[in-house]
């Protein structure tokens, strides 16, 4: 954190796909503590390797979001609030038009596990762990598995039947495949969530981060943001989140 004055603060952050959303809701998560913030956005092309060491040296970062882990939650301080409401570990399916209504009816983890269908997941994805431990099949493609996976599923018959995609880049992505499907019954719910992290050199800021967004989350502010920044996933004629069927999927 930069020295500012006592009602303004200077953040470097990362600039990355979701530092938009980031930036809306500390800005207004901070104004109601009487703090304005300036954000530095550090450049979106530093490898996630060259951004932990900016910011474990507290020479180019303030602040990071990640998944929760038992290793960031020991090397540094968390702020525990969930930064998406969950949505991070919200899955949806890309599925071949004539699935539409395969999984209509399906209410539980088992029921799903029953309908014996096989994921296609990239190699070395977090979901590939979870798929596992759920007992859901899967298959892993190595390498450039843009654009292969969408052309297999649209195929049919080919070993895969569907891609979970996070609910917040689905719409986009079947934007780019109309002939493809989003899944409109069911939700793939894990409990992993991006949490904010700063150094343990940092309480100051942990504290008032803290604060400001637990505050912001008992308030609705942080629910009014996601809302703003992800409109389709709450339409309920396009994705309709409040629509579907939460099938619960335990982590590794």
């Amino acid at each position: 954190m930069l020295p500012t004055s006592a009602e303004t603060l200077r953040l470097r952050v990362p600039d990355v796909s979701t530092t938009d959303y980031v930036v809306d809701l500390l800005t207004s998560s901070l104004e109601k503590h009487g703090k304005s913030v300036v954000f530095d956005r550090v450049d979106a092309e530093f490898n996630m390797a060259r951004q932990m060491v900016l910011f474990e040296t507290g020479e180019g970062l303030d602040l990071i979001w990640r998944g929760e882990s038992p290793d960031l939650k020991q090397k540094y301080l968390e702020v525990e609030v969930d930064i998406t409401d969950g949505l991070k570990g919200y899955r949806v399916m890309l599925i071949h038009p004539r699935d539409r209504d395969l999984y209509k009816g399906v209410t539980s983890l088992e029921e799903f596990q029953a309908v014996g269908t096989v994921a296609a997941l990239g190699a070395g994805w977090n979901d590939v762990d979870v798929w596992q431990q759920n007992d859901l099949k899967l298959q892993e493609f190595k390498g450039v598995w843009n654009p292969e996976i969408y052309h297999l599923i649209a195929l049919g018959g080919r070993g895969v039947d569907y891609f979970p995609r996070g609910i917040t880049e689905i719409a986009g992505e079947a934007a780019l495949h109309p002939n493809l499907l989003i899944e409109p019954h069911l939700g793939l719910v894990y409990a992993n969530d991006f949490r904010f992290y700063v150094t343990k050199e940092n309480a100051e800021l942990h504290a008032l981060l803290t604060q400001a967004l637990k505050e912001a989350e008992q308030d609705g502010t942080l629910l009014e943001i996601l809302k703003r920044a992800n409109p389709d996933v709450y339409d309920p004629d396009k994705i309709n989140i409040d629509g579907r069927t939460i099938i619960p999927l335990s982590m590794p």
